[in-house]
C-alpha cells in the first residue's frame, strides 16, 4: 500500500526497494523510508502521477509498473506483460513477443512467423505472378506457369503436357516426347519399329517379315529359311544349333533339298548342280560357284507380256533370267540349261539359291532382293 499524505505507517513497496538498492531510470534511489509523513505534493514528480519521487515505487513510470512483474517500466523489456509469460520460451514474454508460440520468431522478417512461413528466409509477400507461392519458392516466379505441374516451368519445359521427370528408358528425353520411351536408341535402326515391337533391332526390317515364324524378322534370322524356323535347333545333327551353325547341311542328319521346285504351275527348275556335284556344296568365303540348272516356262499369263524367271542367292539381286516370248508368240512352252558363274558371300554361312517371276518386259536385272518360298540349291561359306 503506497504511502500518500497523512500515512504514518512505513510504505513496504519503499522498504523492499530500498533493501534491493533498486532504482528507477531516472536513477533516483527511493531511499528507507522512516515512519515520516510523505505529504501529497511533496517534492518533484519525475512521471507526473501524483506522487512525490520519494514516494513513487517507480519514479519514471506513471503506472508504476501496469503488469505488475515486479520492474518499472522504464527498465521492463514488456511493460505490457509479465517476462514469466512465455510460452515459446525463447526469454520474450508472450506480450511482447511477434511470435509467441514461436521458438525462432519470424527469421526472414517479413511479417510471417517461421512456424506457418510458406517460404522461410524469403518474404511470402513477393508473389509476382500471383498464383499464391512466394517467389523464392515458385518454381516459375515468372508468368509462365508450371501447366502439367513437373516442375518445369512452361517456358523452359521440353515437353509441355507431360511429366518431364518420366524418362523410362533414361535416353534424356521425356516420356511424353520420346519417339520410343522405352528404347533409348528410338529406333535404331530407322525402320519405324521401336525395339520392343521390332523383331530386327539392329536391321531395317520394316515390314516385319519372318518367313518361318521364330520371332526373328528375316533380315536378321540366321535360320530365315522356312525349312528352318527353330533357331535352336540342331537341323542337320552336327551338334551345332541353327542359331550357331555356319553350314546346315554338312551334318549326318541333314535335309535333302528338292530336286525339282516350281512354286509356279508355268515355271519350273531341276537337276541343280554346284561347281558339277549336287545341289549343295561348301565353299570358301568370295570363291568362283558354277551354278547349273534346267529350267522350263511352260505357258504364259498375259497379252502382250513375257513370263519371266529370275534366279539368285536369297537377300541378294537376282543375277540370272529366263522366259517365254509371249501371246504374240503363241506362248509356246521354252525350255534350257542355264550355267551361272558368281562369287560367294564373304560372310559365313549357309546362303539358298531361289527363283522369282515377274511379267514386265525387259525386268529380268532388277536391284530388288529375291525372296521366294523355295530353296533348289545351297551353298555353305565357311
Amino acid at each position: 500500500m503506497l504511502c500518500l499524505a497523512g500515512c504514518l505507517h512505513r510504505n513496504p513497496a519503499f522498504d523492499e526497494a530500498a533493501e534491493a538498492g533498486a532504482t528507477s531510470s531516472g536513477g533516483t534511489s527511493s531511499g528507507p523510508l522512516t515512519g515520516e509523513v510523505c505529504g501529497a505534493g511533496d517534492g518533484a514528480d519525475a512521471d507526473g502521477d501524483g506522487r512525490p519521487d520519494d514516494c513513487d515505487p517507480c519514479v519514471n513510470d506513471p503506472a508504476d509498473d501496469a503488469d505488475d512483474d515486479g520492474l518499472c517500466a522504464d527498465v521492463d523489456p514488456c511493460p505490457t506483460g509479465a517476462e514469466t509469460d512465455d510460452a515459446d520460451g525463447d526469454g520474450a514474454a508472450d506480450a511482447c513477443d511477434p511470435c509467441p508460440l514461436d521458438v525462432g520468431d519470424d527469421g526472414d522478417g517479413d511479417g510471417v512467423c517461421d512456424g506457418v512461413d510458406l517460404c522461410p528466409g524469403v518474404d511470402d509477400s513477393l508473389d509476382g505472378n500471383g498464383n499464391g507461392v512466394p517467389d523464392g519458392c515458385d518454381s516459375c516466379p515468372d508468368l509462365s506457369g508450371d501447366g502439367d505441374g513437373d516442375g518445369v516451368c512452361d517456358a523452359i519445359d521440353e515437353c509441355p503436357g507431360s511429366d518431364d521427370t518420366l524418362d523410362a528408358d533414361a535416353d534424356g528425353s521425356p516420356d511424353g516426347c520420346d519417339k520410343c520411351p522405352n528404347d533409348a536408341a528410338d529406333d535404331a535402326d530407322a525402320d519405324g519399329l521401336c525395339e520392343e515391337f521390332d523383331n530386327c533391332p539392329a536391321t531395317p526390317n520394316p515390314a516385319q517379315a519372318d518367313g518361318d515364324g521364330d520371332g526373328y524378322g528375316d533380315e536378321c534370322d540366321v535360320c530365315k529359311d522356312p525349312a528352318f524356323p527353330d533357331d535352336g535347333a540342331d537341323d542337320d545333327g552336327d551338334g551345332i544349333p541353327c542359331a550357331e551353325d555356319p553350314c546346315l547341311f554338312d551334318g549326318p542328319q541333314a535335309q535333302a533339298l528338292p530336286d525339282s521346285v516350281g512354286p509356279y504351275a508355268e515355271i519350273t527348275i531341276s537337276g541343280a548342280k554346284i561347281n558339277g556335284g549336287g545341289n549343295f556344296a561348301t565353299v570358301a568365303p568370295g570363291a568362283d560357284v558354277a551354278l547349273q540348272y534346267a529350267w522350263q516356262v511352260n505357258f504364259c499369263e498375259c497379252p502382250g507380256c513375257y513370263t519371266q524367271a529370275m534366279v539368285g542367292i536369297y537377300g541378294h539381286p537376282p543375277t540370272q533370267c529366263f522366259w517365254n516370248l509371249g501371246y504374240e508368240y503363241n506362248c509356246m512352252p521354252n525350255q534350257n540349261t542355264a550355267m551361272q558363274v558368281f562369287k560367294a558371300p564373304m560372310q559365313p554361312g549357309t546362303y539358298f539359291f531361289r527363283f522369282t517371276r515377274d511379267y514386265q518386259v525387259n525386268k529380268c536385272v532388277t536391284d530388288n532382293p529375291l525372296a521366294s518360298p523355295t530353296a533348289f540349291a545351297a551353298i555353305c561359306v565357311k
